[in-house]
C-alpha cells in the first residue's frame, strides 16, 4: 500500500513538473510572439504581462514536489563532503524538515491571501485574470512539497539510523 501511494505521489509530482515545463514553454512563446509582433507590425499582444506572471508562478512552484522527492535541491557540499553517509543523511533529513516547515508557513499565508483576492473579485490589470488563479500553482506546489519534503526527511532518518528499508 505504501509503495502504491508513493508511486502515485511520484506520478503526481512528475505531472506537476511537466506542467511547469509547459508553463516555461508558454511564457517563452508569448514573450517571443510579443517582441516579434511589436517589431514587425508595431503592435503587441494584450495580456502578455499577466500571462507571463502566471507562468512564472507555475514555473517556480509546480516542479517543487518533484525536486524534493528526487532530492534535487541546490546544495553546497563543503560541509557534507566531510561527513559520513549516515551523518549526511541526518543532515539532509533536517534540511528537508526545515523546508517543510518553511512551506508550512507559506501555505496558510497563500490560502488567506488567495481567498481574500477571490472574495474581493480582484483581477489582473490587463486582461482581468482573477488574482486567486495566481495563487493556485503556488499553493499546489508548496502544499505538495510539504508532503514530499517529509517523505525525504523520513528516508534520511532511516538512512541516518542505519535502516535498510526505504520509505
Amino acid at each position: 500500500m505504501r509503495e502504491l501511494l508513493q508511486r502515485w505521489f511520484g506520478l503526481l509530482a512528475l505531472g506537476l513538473a511537466m506542467l511547469g515545463g509547459v508553463a516555461t514553454f508558454a511564457a517563452t512563446l508569448l514573450a517571443v510572439f510579443d517582441v516579434v509582433t511589436r517589431r514587425a507590425f508595431g503592435w503587441g499582444m494584450l495580456g502578455v504581462v499577466d500571462l507571463t506572471q502566471l507562468s512564472v508562478l507555475a514555473i517556480a512552484f509546480l516542479p517543487l514536489p518533484l525536486v524534493f522527492l528526487r532530492d534535487a535541491n541546490v546544495a553546497v557540499d563543503l560541509l557534507t563532503s566531510k561527513l559520513g553517509r549516515r551523518s549526511e543523511a541526518g543532515l539532509r533529513a533536517a534540511a528537508a524538515v526545515a523546508g517543510a516547515l518553511l512551506l508550512a508557513v507559506l501555505v496558510p499565508y497563500g490560502l488567506r491571501h488567495g481567498w481574500r483576492s477571490f472574495e474581493y473579485g480582484d483581477a489582473s490589470q490587463n486582461i482581468g485574470i482573477p488574482l486567486f488563479v495566481y495563487w493556485i500553482p503556488l499553493l499546489a506546489g508548496a502544499g505538495l512539497s510539504i508532503i514530499a519534503a517529509l517523505i525525504v526527511a523520513w528516508r534520511g532518518v532511516q538512512r541516518s539510523l542505519g535502516s535498510s528499508g526505504d520509505a
